[in-house]
């Protein structure tokens, strides 16, 4: 089981890597905003400021992935792991809309193997990463 837990973190690690690395500069901004203030318990703030930024008009399908993955980590922290799920499947519908739907979806996949894995679904985080 320890193996299976640093093979995950060891997945997860790499896509967050790249992810951060071919970020828009304002994405970036943006997550570490909710960072910072999930780091000061104001996980209201946090909601807020990402639905707001959700209902902007003519945001692109790449920025909407990120804010839902955003809010998942949010509810993740809250260990609302039903919202957490909920908002992974909002990342993934939008992330596959855009070029670059190979990297989302095994990010998604990643995330939802780290969630269940939390909420001690073995069998099912197991599935999500074979």
């Amino acid at each position: 089981m320890y193996k299976y837990c640093i093979f995950v973190f060891l997945i997860c690690l790499i896509l967050f890597t790249n992810a951060l690395c071919s970020q828009p500069t304002h994405i970036t901004k943006l997550e570490r905003q909710v960072y910072d203030l999930n780091n000061e318990l104001k996980y209201k703030e946090s909601q807020f400021i990402l639905q707001t930024f959700l209902a902007k008009k003519n945001i692109t399908e790449e920025e909407k992935y990120y804010a839902y993955l955003f809010l998942s980590y949010t509810y993740k922290r809250l260990s609302d792991y039903n919202s957490n799920l909920e908002y992974l499947d909002k990342a993934l519908e939008a992330g596959l809309k855009t070029n670059k739907k190979e990297f989302f979806a095994a990010n998604i996949t990643c995330q939802k193997a780290l969630a269940y894995f939390d909420v001690q679904k073995y069998s099912k985080s197991k599935e999500l990463m074979d």
